[in-house]
């Protein structure tokens, strides 16, 4: 068949599809033109031999800071996602009203990578300001900055913790619960440090509300003194509120998954927070960050579906994205498991030996593979 390019020979991994097996994968026109075994080189342009490979969707780090040039933490999304397997990488909260379009513009637009944002809910005060007045006096300006990009801001993003915005995080929430509901879009929160308390914060939010940084190890984290999973957070889940890894350089520990994945609360979405300070450890990439959930004991299909089709369906644009699917848009990772003895260290400098790990060997996107710098 004609194609610009051809994977051949690679177990084809979507578990929200429910594949799994060795499988060719042609692409043209920047999408996914077949998926079978036996497609004849002839006619392709480009050949990659997948054999030993895993070929899965490509993948979605929900939390990351990209805005690099403007914040002292972004990272730039093409090399990030040309070395790590991404396709779709999701900016939390670096950009506010007042810093938005500048993030369009210069990291969303030039980028061959496909870039979302949820936008930082509040513009950050001058000193002196009161906070909470200052999001509320902005609250129709941050709704009217969503209305106009829906297509690519994703919601809202909002730091509670106590140690980035003192007592001002219940206050600030309210604000940001109120314009939710006005753009119906999910608020995406930072937990970690109170005030506010979990159940405080917990209690403002709704079904398809992000709690990111949710496995951490500090005092407002879901497991209670014991280990226990704690209650609210139960009811949380069973509302609908969705548990985001987003590990960061302070923000996930083993201790803490350990508890949760052994009273049967997996994350819904396994993600990075990388940024410029993290990207040499501890989180280094996303196929590393899923590696210590490997290590964890969760199944290879559990992991790659939270960084396919759980964050894609948070997303919600369409066109194949968190799946291979034949017709949509070409986004496809290479992947090598490795077997071994492997070193992960989590935020507390804990450190797990893993038996696999989960490392990119290459990342298509739109049917193009991504060039490494």
């Amino acid at each position: 068949m004609e194609c610009e390019l051809l994977i051949k020979g690679g177990r084809v991994l979507d578990p929200g599809r429910g594949i799994d097996g060795i499988l060719d994968v042609a692409l043209a026109d920047g999408k996914i033109a077949a998926l079978e075994s036996g497609i004849p080189e002839k006619g392709a342009r480009q050949v990659i031999d997948a054999s030993g490979k895993l070929v899965t969707p490509g993948l979605i780090d929900l939390h990351t800071h990209l805005y690099w040039g403007d914040t002292a933490i972004g990272v730039e999304p093409d090399p990030v996602c040309a070395r790590s397997g991404v396709t779709t990488i999701v900016d939390a909260g670096s950009a506010d009203v007042k810093s938005f379009l500048g993030f369009r513009r210069f990291i969303c637009e030039p980028a061959e990578s496909r870039v979302f944002a949820f936008l930082h809910a509040t513009p950050y005060p001058r000193p002196g300001t009161d906070p909470i007045a200052h999001a509320r006096a902005n609250a129709s300006a941050t709704a009217r900055m969503v209305e106009e990009n829906r297509d690519v801001i994703l919601g809202l993003k909002l730091f509670v913790a106590g140690n980035m915005v003192g007592e001002y995080g219940l206050g600030l929430l309210q604000v940001a619960r109120e314009i939710a509901d006005q753009i119906k879009l999910p608020i995406m929160v930072h937990i970690g440090f109170a005030p506010p308390s979990i159940p405080e914060i917990l209690s403002l939010l709704v079904e398809g509300d992000i709690v990111t940084h949710s496995f951490n190890g500090h005092e407002n984290r879901v497991v209670d003194d014991k280990g226990k999973v704690r209650a609210d957070v139960l009811e949380a889940r069973e509302r609908g509120v969705l548990l985001d890894i987003g590990h960061g350089s302070g923000s996930f520990s083993f201790e803490t998954a350990r508890a949760m994945l052994a009273q049967g609360q997996p994350p819904d979405i396994i993600s990075t927070d990388l940024y410029s300070s993290n990207v040499d450890g501890p989180v280094y990439d996303l196929p590393t960050t899923l590696s210590k959930f490997l290590a964890l004991g969760m199944s290879l299909e559990d992991v790659i579906i939270r960084a396919t089709e759980k964050p894609a369906a948070i997303i919600g644009k369409g066109d194949g994205l968190g799946s291979l699917e034949v017709g949509e848009t070409g986004d496809v990772s290479i992947l090598e498991l490795l077997d071994g003895e492997f070193e992960l260290t989590d935020c507390h400098r804990e450190t797990l030996v893993g038996e696999q790990r989960l490392v990119s060997a290459g990342t298509i996107r739109a049917g193009r593979l991504m060039e490494v710098e």
